[in-house]
């Protein structure tokens, strides 16, 4: 579930269900490698093709793309080029060719700033190609990043700098239009941080989000490094086995800015939203897999997501109320509820609960099949969510009961209580604020 953040009212934000996936085309099988839109066009990377995909989800090849790791992919107004960590390639709608100026050195990233490709190099390096032309690379026009020891891991242009993102620091330079390459540092503004997963990083309008090598998630303001995370997530990051083959990306939804992190080793997913400064989590199926959506673009009027394994790729849809079929779950967990939240002099005090209310949009049960009579699961804990009560069930109502309440009754009494909201029916869900009757103890 994403927030929906309201001025005025009893509550600040609602939540509503995630997007579903409808399908859009297939587009190869296999192994999803990157996602770009070059000219109008949606292109696409499987495996060791690269396809075009037509407004109707129709695939045709172009070619072959060696290599198996991600790609890197941006687009000019002539040239598409593709940075596979082995090697590169530019699309120009007639033809598909691999770069062979023997000055490039293998690149796994590229970026534009001002007609030039940018490549990040062997070690300290990165290189920039001559202008309008992505596959002329001289010699002479590679510069070093060398504030710190360390590998160049990406290079990102955002805002009219270009950052070099390396293990142990971040640089941002700009287009000085003079020497060779006519690129130059910016004075003081070398981070101290450095990237952790090369394949994190992805910008919007504003910000570059990416993961940075001490498990944190951060964004670039201009020049303006910010933390992005909190501990819960650090404590979350921190059990992960690895962290470098984690893949990011950005996208605008609902007039609202997001950021998707997808963990392939720990198989998990989790989304930043940018009008709260907060995280949620992303999942498929029963056991909180990681998403499918690997690779995002916004085509044809649509947002286009690549399944990470089979190479599907799916409209990110509001009316679709399941994962191509696959049941999608959506679950609420509170903060604990505690006396002193009432008052500070009421701290440790017992609860004794008469009634929980969530409020939610009802009355939208479907005319036949699952979702006739959509409900709700609520668990509480009062052990900081180590156990949980058995399952409260209540009906959200069915199709136009628009005036139906949530309510469990006789809720006991406890010190500290944390409360689950769980639903699985194909329905739009949104919950718009949760309120209960209770007491304080003497």
């Amino acid at each position: 579930m994403f927030f929906e953040v309201r001025a005025g009212g009893r509550s600040v934000a609602a939540l509503h269900g995630m997007p579903g996936l409808k399908l859009f085309g297939a587009a190869g099988d296999g192994r999803d490698r990157g996602l770009c839109i070059h000219k109008g066009i949606l292109y696409r990377v499987t495996e060791q093709s690269l396809y075009s995909v037509s407004s109707s989800g129709v695939a045709t090849l172009v070619g072959l793309i060696s290599g198996s790791n991600q790609c890197v992919m941006v687009s000019d107004s002539n040239y598409l080029v593709i940075a596979t960590g082995g090697t590169a390639y530019t699309y120009d709608e007639t033809t598909l060719a691999e770069i062979t100026d023997t000055d490039l050195e293998s690149p796994y990233t590229v970026t534009y700033n001002n007609s030039r490709a940018i490549y990040d190099g062997a070690g300290s390096r990165f290189c920039v190609a001559d202008v309008g032309q992505p596959s002329v690379i001289d010699g002479l026009n590679y510069a070093t990043a060398e504030a710190s020891p360390g590998q160049i891991l990406a290079v990102k242009a955002h805002k009219q700098y270009v950052f070099v993102m390396c293990s142990k620091h971040i640089e941002p330079w700009f287009d000085s239009g003079v020497g060779s390459p006519p690129y130059d540092r910016v004075n003081g503004g070398v981070m101290q941080i450095g990237l952790g997963a090369r394949y994190s990083v992805d910008s919007d309008e504003d910000y570059i989000y990416f993961l940075d090598n001490n498990r944190e998630p951060r964004r670039l303001a201009g020049i303006t490094l910010q933390n992005i995370g909190n501990p819960g997530l650090a404590d979350e990051f921190r059990q992960y086995s690895t962290i470098d083959d984690a893949k990011g990306f950005c996208f605008s939804m609902q007039k609202d800015r997001f950021y998707v992190l997808s963990f392939p080793s720990a198989n998990r997913t989790w989304m930043y939203q940018e009008s709260i400064n907060e995280w949620l989590q992303l999942s498929h199926g029963q056991d909180n897999d990681r998403h499918r959506a690997n690779s995002y673009a916004y085509a044809y009027n649509k947002h286009i997501v690549a399944d990470w394994e089979t190479g599907t790729l799916y409209e990110w849809d509001l009316n679709t109320y399941s994962d191509n079929g696959d049941a999608i779950t959506r679950e609420r967990t509170t903060q604990p509820l505690f006396a002193a939240m009432i008052s500070p002099q009421l701290a440790g005090k017992e609860i004794f609960m008469t009634c929980l209310e969530l409020v939610i949009e009802s009355g939208v049960g479907l005319a036949t099949g699952q979702g006739v009579a959509p409900v709700v699961m609520m668990q509480f804990s009062d052990d900081g969510g180590a156990t949980w009560s058995g399952e409260l069930w209540e009906s959200a109502g069915v199709m136009g009961a628009r005036h139906w309440r949530l309510r469990w009754y006789n809720l006991g009494n406890f010190v500290a209580r944390v409360f689950r909201f769980r639903c699985t029916d194909p329905v739009k869900w949104s919950f718009l604020s949760c309120h209960a009757d209770l007491d304080v103890g003497v």
